[in-house]
């Protein structure tokens, strides 16, 4: 029988113990005790500074008020314009080391921008997002645009650089050049901007940075269509947003026939971005068919229909305009048009039902 060693006992106890006390000390742990930490964590200063000049690549040391949570730098930080080789981010301490590629463009003022998806060791966020500049020239862009955007939630502000006047149209496709988080007020400011015309949105945070979809997305847009900075207008301030907390539905205001197999509806607002999903269904007495339908080239808020065969004059027709939904919200209302084909243009027996009040058009 194998007897029990109390020495081996004690010194194996001893070994545990001490190797426990030495991991217990090297582990980074928050003090016990003492409030909740709620302060966001604060951009101390960064080396080079930022307005730095003739700036060829290479690393930027950015040291914050506190120790960071690791796993939110990686998405907080990007660089824009968008660098060819994506920057590499190393994180110690309190000082997070970006290293610009050396491929940088002549004569660019680049932005470092920080959202504020970036926390603390505690997992608060910061206050707001934040810019940096760094020119490869000999001079920083000035250019500003602020405002302020209201919504029910968290906020970012997207912006384009217009670049050509097909880009004024459809520059909702592609990426924005620039985006940057609005604090809780929803305050957003653009800083170090070039000279040229922009176009700026607000989203809901959980979108930031991506392209536009008008079919799918909640996005507000100022009043002014256009921003244009240069020499004399320097700064644009007071560029608000409005979001709205639902779609806008956009309701049927008349509708006519205009040929025998053509016709065309009126809505009260836009409806291009809902063209191909507007279904317009034609029904007689004798037949129902889903008709072909197309945006007017003028006038964004009309909507033509044609179908396959002509009617006869005096035929009794309704067009039914079936809902349009988008997120569970409706986009277009329902509705029907009540109208009789006669052999020359007239409208005199036209009536329109929507929501269930029918008017007749005299």
């Amino acid at each position: 029988m194998k007897l029990f060693n109390s020495k081996k006992f004690i010194l194996s106890l001893t070994v545990f113990y001490g190797l426990y006390n030495i991991y217990s000390c090297a582990a980074i742990q928050s003090p016990p005790g003492g409030p909740k930490d709620n302060i966001p964590p604060i951009l101390l200063h960064s080396v080079p500074e930022s307005g730095s000049i003739n700036f060829s690549g290479g690393k930027v040391d950015l040291v914050f008020s506190e120790y960071l949570q690791e796993k939110s730098i990686y998405d907080a930080i990007t660089i824009l314009p968008k660098t060819k080789i994506s920057p590499e981010i190393k994180y110690k301490g309190n000082t997070v080391s970006i290293y610009f590629p050396d491929s940088l463009f002549i004569n660019q003022t680049y932005i470092l921008s920080i959202n504020r998806q970036l926390k603390d060791e505690h997992g608060i966020s910061m206050a707001q997002g934040i810019q940096l500049a760094f020119s490869t020239g000999d001079r920083i862009d000035k250019g500003e645009i602020g405002g302020q955007i209201f919504y029910s939630g968290a906020t970012s502000s997207l912006l384009w650089k217009i670049r050509d006047s097909t880009d004024q149209f459809s520059f909702y496709r592609r990426l924005p050049d620039y985006y940057i988080d609005a604090n809780d007020d929803g305050q957003y400011l653009f800083s170090y901007l070039s000279p040229g015309t922009y176009k700026v949105a607000g989203v809901d945070r959980a979108i930031s940075g991506r392209p536009l979809d008008p079919d799918y997305m909640m996005y507000g847009l100022p009043w002014t269509e256009l921003i244009k900075i240069d020499t004399v207008n320097v700064s644009e301030s007071g560029v608000n947003i409005l979001i709205p907390s639902e779609p806008r539905t956009t309701r049927l205001l008349s509708g006519q026939w205009i040929s025998k197999r053509w016709g065309k509806l009126t809505f009260d607002n836009y409806i291009d971005q809902y063209k191909k999903i507007i279904p317009v269904n034609v029904i007689s007495d004798s037949f129902g068919i889903r008709a072909n339908t197309f945006i007017d080239n003028n006038e964004k808020n009309i909507l033509h229909f044609v179908i396959p065969d002509s009617l006869k004059s005096n035929t009794k027709t309704t067009i039914n305009i079936e809902a349009v939904y988008q997120n569970s919200y409706t986009v277009i209302d329902s509705g029907e048009i009540f109208a009789r084909v006669l052999s020359a243009k007239d409208t005199t027996y036209l009536s329109i039902t929507n929501h269930n009040n029918s008017s007749v058009l005299d």
